[in-house]
């Protein structure tokens, strides 16, 4: 009999300990703590670090009558450069620290014109190249990185926030975003990072994280994430609140609409879409109305990349493009490549007289001078005519 009761009590323990791992597991704990959220993040972005993944963005802006302005200065977009549509291509490689990204985009605006936009940007372990519009070359010492690498983490935000910094970074607040930060980091906003506890949302459990952007002591935006735990935690579903036009309604939404099952149990969206509204009409009559949709499609992803070193490295650069040499964010050398046959001519550093502070003092001394002398001339043609005697 006591044997029978110590087996039964042991297999109870185990079931309950079973239960307990596979809640864990899941992050379906009810005791997280905003620390044990960021350590599962950051647990799960890990597992892309090495991804090799092409997204197609798709952006749609609907019409929407602007609204009435008083007549006082101008703050509208000049007229014909409105982007009503883009499709953006993303190609980004991740591999054992190094990256290499291809951006391309076709662009449609307000007034009929379209463009099409090509970059290219790679690391190869010591040195960074960027290759923007064909025209402008960086050659850059060391590593720069790029806003848009793709990470399922931030997939909502490569055209929003650009922080240029994974998910648990920006999640850790102010300091930790202003140390890592790819881009320019306004020194003014602080972070408030709050666990607002769990959420279900389309059958998945999901962990609400509420970041609240503030300049100086006044809150002006947030930022709703639902962090879906059987998913990687990755971002399921985002709001966007800007206070100054709604503290009750978002002016921003976005949601993940299906997943890839890349390994067993890692997951990337497949399609997902962000939807942003009109702020006037919320702040005017409480009613959201699309202003425009950005729908991002994965056309691939792996976790296994495997390419050379030469494709971290080779950069087609065309005659003419204008190359600058960085140390330290700062310009060493500026040239055009292949701009001339003579090869001490096209090394020779690109210079523009309005570039040149010597030339600018001369020329303006120049002017004076002319001013001068046309106005001594314009005195002597109007003074009164002398009267003989």
């Amino acid at each position: 009999m006591r044997s029978f009761v110590s087996s039964s009590f042991s297999m109870h323990f185990l079931l309950i300990l079973l239960i307990s791992l596979f809640f864990t597991a899941n992050g379906l704990s009810a005791e997280m703590t905003m620390k044990s959220v960021l350590d599962r993040i950051h647990e799960n972005e890990v597992l892309y670090e090495d991804i090799d993944v092409r997204i197609d963005i798709d952006y749609s802006r609907k019409y929407q009558k602007t609204p009435k302005q008083t007549k006082t200065k101008q703050t509208t977009i000049p007229k014909g450069r409105i982007i009503t549509q883009y499709e953006n291509s993303i190609w980004y490689v991740g591999q054992q620290g190094k990256y290499r990204i291809e951006k391309k985009s076709d662009r449609k605006f307000e007034d009929g014109d379209s463009d099409e936009r090509i970059e290219y940007k790679m690391f190869d372990g010591e040195n960074s190249k960027l290759l923007s519009q064909k025209l402008i070359v960086n050659l850059i010492k060391g590593f720069s990185g790029d806003k848009k690498q793709v990470r399922p983490h931030t997939l909502f935000f490569i055209n929003t926030i650009k922080f240029g910094a994974d998910l648990s970074t920006y999640l850790s607040g102010h300091e930790a975003i202003a140390a890592a930060s790819i881009g320019d980091w306004d020194e003014r906003k602080k972070l408030q990072v709050e666990y607002k506890g769990t959420a279900d949302f389309k059958g998945l459990k999901c962990h609400e994280v509420w970041v609240t952007t503030f300049i100086g002591d006044r809150p002006f935006l947030r930022w709703e994430i639902w962090l879906a735990a059987q998913k990687n935690f990755i971002p399921v579903r985002v709001f966007n609140y800007t206070f100054s036009f709604s503290r009750d309604l978002p002016v921003g939404e976005a949601e993940v609409l299906n997943w890839i099952e890349i390994k067993p149990g890692i997951w990337f969206p497949k399609e997902a879409v962000f939807t942003a509204y009109d702020k006037f009409q919320i702040k005017r009559e409480k009613k959201k109305t699309v202003r425009w949709t950005e729908r991002f499609t994965t056309e691939h992803v792996s976790l296994d990349p495997h390419y050379d070193l030469s494709f971290f490295q080779n950069l087609e650069i065309p005659d003419g493009a204008l190359i600058y040499e960085i140390e330290d964010d700062e310009i060493v050398k500026s040239y055009r490549h292949n701009a001339l046959s003579d090869p001490k001519v096209a090394a020779a550093p690109v210079t523009r007289w309005w570039e040149n502070p010597f030339v600018i003092v001369n020329v303006i001394f120049v002017l004076m001078v002319i001013i001068y002398l046309a106005w001594k001339r314009l005195q002597k043609i109007n003074a009164p005519a002398e009267q003989k005697i």
